[in-house]
């Protein structure tokens, strides 16, 4: 999937975030040639936000924690 539906399944999360995460080693991507875009697998989607996403028990929602 591209950085912006990955973004969206996250959480809401913009395309430069996504990148962010991806540079950072947080969410794992590979890059298309020649055009150079990352591409996301739904399983590593899924593991990111297993590894990342907290319940916010006070509002009863879930928010992704990347720090």
């Amino acid at each position: 999937m591209t950085t912006t539906e990955a973004g969206k399944l996250i959480g809401g999360y913009s395309k430069f975030t996504v990148i962010r995460l991806i540079e950072a080693g947080k969410l794992e991507a590979i890059r298309t040639k020649p055009g150079g875009h990352y591409r996301i697998t739904n399983e590593a989607v899924q593991e990111f936000k297993k590894r990342f996403t907290i319940k916010c028990t006070a509002f009863g929602k879930e928010k992704c924690a990347t720090n």
